[in-house]
């Protein structure tokens, strides 16, 4: 994209950054409304989990009177330590985009060769969140 920004002109790179909505390029993610994106600059991450089937419920033994009970056992408390992954992605903006540009000089094909390109950040924001609620 920064091959073709400087073929823009500077009131065409103002009016493509005001017409910009992050939110409604990310209105449809789930994921996000349930974990809203929190920017951190720690790298690593401590995360306490219960194992060994903690969360799936485990039915009691039935026992006749004056039996001994079964004894339970708890599920291991265990810390893991990660660090943070990042998710990257690009698109491939070819020749064909830049010819095309070069050669009509963005005169009859300005507005949908900007709209085409614009577009790429939604495709790539909407592909990082796929991402993540993938995860």
């Amino acid at each position: 994209m920064a091959d073709y920004l400087g073929m823009l002109k500077g009131e065409q790179l103002v009016s493509l950054s005001e017409n910009f909505d992050y939110v409604t390029a990310t209105a449809d993610f789930v994921g996000l409304k349930l974990f809203p994106a929190v920017k951190t600059d720690n790298m690593k991450l401590a995360i306490a989990q219960l194992t060994k089937g903690g969360k799936i419920p485990v039915m009691a033994l039935v026992h006749a009177l004056d039996t001994e009970a079964r004894i339970g056992d708890r599920p291991n408390y265990e810390t893991m330590n990660v660090e943070l992954m990042l998710i990257k992605e690009k698109l491939n903006q070819g020749e064909a985009i830049r010819k095309l540009i070069r050669d009509t000089g963005m005169k009859e094909t300005e507005s949908e060769i900007l709209k085409a390109v614009f577009n790429d950040a939604n495709n790539l924001i909407s592909r990082v969140l796929t991402r993540v609620e993938g995860m």
